[in-house]
């Protein structure tokens, strides 16, 4: 399917519905081709490639709404998957919240860095990514290396009811590897890019290993209260299931602990947070949103206090707002999440913690309230004790349960240096400095 094929589908669609009764439509035809490689003690364990052309479709008919995929090329057969959904459509509830979608036509800005021919063009070239990095972290006294290299091309194009017609071609890369000493001394470490140049693995396999060997005979911790210095892994996964909380339908449902605190203090005065769509080499960076609107950054956190939360048009209208460029049709949702930096080097925030943690990553963060933030994580891999500002040793068996709002109120200290953070325990792209957060609840597993 050409780029005039493409166009063509999508604006099949969208003629198709209004035709049959829709009063909004949202159709987008996406080609991908991606590819995996797994490795398993350090050895390749499996390699799989995926070539596929979707169109997603989003319709209202009479503020009842529906989207899916139709994977069907054949003009009569698409047009008797419309007239399905609707009829289905025809049959739900209305939602009284929903207000349209975005007018368009709209002007979009080229992002730099979001396509690399090199990616696009990787096939066996995969291999000897890994097998470099497994080889960088064996040299450093490891046992085992397990991760994946995933790599993506794809092009996407738009058609709406709104007058959008858009399209936009992108790579991605993200490499993931943990290193093993024994079941006891483990490092992680991951690595993203949209650019082939910009994604050293070889770096991410010495970190990981640096950090398993350094995590020598960790012992049971102890519940109490300290300050707890989180490496970027670990704070970005803390901010990533913050994510929701920003946006306005999660308000709306009644699961943001940051309902009705816009112009609130909600953070330490050195804390701010944008989402920002539009980075060069963002993980998720995009011309356009899912209605097509234009992406932009969105301050949500300046100088510790609420901005705004995230609005597709929909939500934006419920607000008495403008969209921010985030649909999610159904839930605005973040792009990429950036933590502004600060002045010091991770050494010296070290030094500075008298009774603490150095936390190097997280796993299995759930909240369990999210209307007050209130959370609980596992901290895995290195966890350095930290005394009279020096590593003294390691832990193990600790959780952390704590609460969103003091976590960022409590923000102390931010690194000079940041990194892009994505992997599955972290779902929305995160840019995070180190961060210090003072008097943090570490309890027991239970």
């Amino acid at each position: 399917m050409d780029i005039s094929e493409s166009f063509r589908g999508a604006e099949f669609v969208v003629d198709q519905a209004k035709e049959l009764g829709a009063d909004d439509c949202v159709a987008t035809v996406t080609k991908s081709l991606a590819r995996q490689l797994k490795f398993v003690n350090n050895e390749i364990a499996t390699s799989k490639a995926w070539d596929f052309v979707n169109t997603n479709v989003f319709m209202s008919v009479g503020k009842r709404i529906i989207s899916s995929t139709i994977r069907e090329t054949d003009e009569a057969r698409i047009r008797e998957a419309v007239k399905s959904l609707l009829a289905v459509a025809g049959k739900m509830q209305p939602k009284k919240d929903y207000n349209g979608i975005a007018k368009g036509p709209f002007q979009y800005r080229e992002i730099p860095e979001t396509f690399d021919q090199k990616v696009a063009s990787l096939a066996e070239g995969g291999v000897d990514i890994v097998s470099s990095a497994v080889d960088k972290a064996l040299e450093k006294g490891v046992k085992r290396c397990s991760g994946v290299l995933l790599w993506n091309s794809s092009e996407s194009f738009k058609a709406t009811s709104g007058g959008v017609k858009a399209s936009e071609k992108g790579t991605d890369m993200q490499f993931s590897l943990r290193a093993l000493v024994d079941k006891e001394m483990s490092g992680h470490r991951v690595g993203l890019s949209r650019m082939m140049g910009k994604l050293d693995h070889n770096r991410i396999a010495l970190e990981a290993a640096d950090m398993a060997v350094k995590a020598s005979r960790p012992s049971d911790g102890k519940v109490g209260k300290y300050d707890v210095l989180f490496h970027p892994m670990a704070f970005a996964n803390l901010m990533s299931y913050t994510a929701n909380s920003f946006s306005a339908f999660y308000v709306d449902s009644g699961f943001s602990f940051l309902a009705d605190k816009i112009g609130k203090k909600v953070a330490s005065d050195m804390f701010s947070l944008t989402d920002d769509g539009t980075v060069p080499n963002g993980y998720w960076s995009t011309k356009y949103d899912e209605e097509g609107h234009p992406v932009r950054p969105t301050p949500l956190v300046k100088d510790g206090v609420m901005q705004t939360y995230l609005h597709n048009t929909s939500t934006a209208r419920n607000h008495k707002t403008e969209s921010t460029g985030n649909a999610g049709l159904i839930s605005p949702s973040a792009w990429n999440i950036d933590i502004r930096q600060g002045d010091m080097e991770v050494e010296d925030m070290i030094s500075s913690i008298k009774d603490g943690l150095y936390v190097t990553n997280l796993w299995y963060t759930r909240f369990t309230n999210y209307r007050t933030g209130d959370f609980s994580t596992i901290p895995r891999d290195a966890i350095f004790r930290v005394k009279d500002g020096k590593i003294t040793g390691n832990w193990k068996s600790i959780r952390i349960s704590d609460n969103m709002l003091n976590i960022m109120r409590n923000v102390s200290a931010l690194s000079r240096a940041k990194e892009q953070v994505y992997w599955w325990e972290t779902s929305v792209p995160v840019t995070t400095p180190h961060v210090l957060v003072k008097g943090v609840n570490v309890t027991k597993p239970q």
